[in-house]
């Protein structure tokens, strides 16, 4: 019983950490990819489906909880960080269920309560955390319903799995990887033993996830082409790119490795090398013990080939491999992790009380007896000081930073400075250009406060932006240029070099990959500075 209340209150503990860690970003502005989801979630019913690139599943769950509640950035992104810490318990509950090592379930709450990725995406308003959420529970169902045959845990798998399918094309490849890894099963069983159990039990769950996902089979081929746009449109992945993926997730989420060269994968590869060591160990451990365990390697095998399978599908130009949506596989790797700190704790409580430690020479010292339990918790404590302290804790503070800034490859503009910024300087009426216009509704968000006084309008770069400008100029003698060059098409600054050269005033001033300019000779704030 006092095992038990221990390991409620290192969960207890851990979670606090976890929603603490996340709720801290809670303070950074909306980006680009944010907004869509307040776009679709506050917008009719009907408009959901018109997303060009996800099920719908995702954004129905959202959309009473915005119309009740309104679209404040904590309204929409507050589900990710319940879904983050629902991540944590999930590979909690698989790592008990899986391995019998208490250290296991304690390592892997701790790695995942403090994983960089994790606690990013536990304050973005998206569905980076309800995925791997929905598919660590498909998987626990998927185990005790092959332990045990019993039809409530195949009926709560089916339900797990549908709902799956709406959030997110990625979650249908886990199904099919799953399927699929069965049906290899279920053919070598049939060879070897002539046995099909559980393969029809399977086979009829997912009876039920095909009648169930019928509906979305006119909106996917509605938007294969949208995928396939997706795969090229800058989310081309390169070869070395995958081998970043390990170390990754143990980085900050601005680094998601799209422009990486092969040295700087390398780099990080030696930053990481504590991480890497543990994976190829915790590995190396699971099959050792494949006989004895092997559903463990089999869900360790299946989550592998799911991202293989769907990065070999991006490399042919049919599908898109997003770095951010493969975070399911991070408690894999947490697993892994584990898994290999639990070895190298029984590795070391065994040396240590092979050499007698405990023992002392001083008789007016008490003796404390070195139980196998003290030296677990010794040891753990020892490698997290040394692990995470030198390599994983500087991350966990940035990734915390609400100030913190991200990069286009990571996401994230601060696009409410931006618009302050522009709103401070003057009360008069102002005119904000923004290219490419999509770039303009998420501005549109944050300047609700400051409607009356400057006009945000989306064009798109061509020939004829510079007559818009000019015209602009004339009518209203002040003008704001905003500019995503993120996502803009004038990638060589032509317009600024058009706005230099033409006499117009104007200033840099980054935030994130946002620049604001004043192209304007009356009134211009920035002429002492200039």
């Amino acid at each position: 019983m006092l095992g038990v209340k221990r390991e409620w209150l290192w969960l207890i503990v851990w979670s606090a950490i976890y929603l603490a860690l996340a709720a801290l970003g809670f303070g950074r502005s909306l980006w680009i990819d944010e907004y869509a989801t307040v776009s679709y979630a506050s917008g009719p019913i009907d408009q959901i489906l018109n997303d060009p690139g996800h099920p719908p599943g995702y954004y129905m769950m959202l959309w009473p909880l915005v119309h009740i509640l309104g679209d404040a950035e904590w309204v929409v992104r507050f589900p990710s960080l319940l879904f983050g810490l629902g991540v944590v318990l999930m590979a909690y509950v698989l790592a008990k269920h899986l391995w019998p090592q208490r250290a296991v379930r304690y390592s892997v709450v701790v790695i995942l309560a403090t994983n960089p990725y994790l606690v990013r995406f536990g304050n973005e308003a998206r569905s980076y955390t309800l995925l791997p959420f929905l598919i660590l529970l498909t998987t626990y169902f998927y185990i005790l319903a092959h332990r045990t045959n019993r039809r409530k845990y195949w009926c709560a798998m089916t339900v797990t799995a549908m709902l799956l399918v709406y959030i997110h094309y990625y979650g249908i490849t886990y199904l099919a990887t799953l399927f699929v890894y069965e049906c290899g099963t279920a053919v070598w069983n049939r060879y070897k033993a002539r046995n099909l159990f559980p393969f029809r039990q399977v086979f009829l769950s997912y009876v039920g996830i095909g009648l169930a996902s019928a509906p979305l089979v006119p909106l996917i081929l509605s938007q294969f082409s949208t995928l396939q746009e997706g795969a090229s449109f800058g989310r081309l992945i390169k070869p070395q790119q995958i081998l970043f993926i390990p170390i990754n997730f143990f980085l900050p989420a601005s680094s998601t490795g799209y422009e990486l060269s092969i040295s700087s994968v390398l780099y990080v590869a030696a930053w990481s090398s504590p991480f890497l060591l543990l994976l190829a160990l915790g590995f190396l451990r699971v099959l050792r013990e494949r006989r004895n365990n092997p559903m463990s390697l089999k869900i360790v095998m299946i989550f592998m080939i799911c991202v293989l399978g769907n990065y070999v599908g991006h490399l042919t130009g049919y599908w898109f491999f997003n770095v951010r949506y493969v975070i399911f596989l991070l408690p894999v790797f947490a697993l892994l992790i584990s898994v290999a700190l639990s070895w190298l704790v029984d590795l070391l409580a065994t040396k240590l009380q092979g050499i007698g430690v405990g023992e002392t020479r001083f008789r007016r010292i008490p003796r404390l007896p070195l139980t196998v339990r003290r030296l677990e918790w010794s040891t753990i404590l020892v490698l997290g000081l040394v692990l995470f302290g030198l390599v994983y804790i500087p991350r966990i503070v940035l990734e915390a930073d609400s100030r913190y800034v991200y990069n286009s490859g990571g996401g994230a503009e601060d696009n409410r400075s931006a618009v302050q910024f522009i709103a401070s300087y003057s009360s008069s009426n102002m005119t904000v250009l923004v290219e490419p216009a999509f770039c303009q509704w998420v501005l549109k968000y944050y300047n609700r406060p400051f409607e009356s006084h400057v006009n945000i309008t989306g064009v798109a770069y061509s020939s004829s932006l510079e007559t818009t400008i000019q015209q602009l100029l004339t009518e209203n003698h002040a003008l704001w240029y905003l500019w995503s060059y993120a996502y803009t098409a004038d990638t060589e600054g032509v317009i600024l070099e058009w706005a230099e050269t033409s006499g117009y005033m104007f200033l840099r001033m980054p935030f994130g990959k946002l620049v604001v300019c004043l192209l304007s000779t009356v009134d211009n704030p920035f002429a002492a500075s200039m």
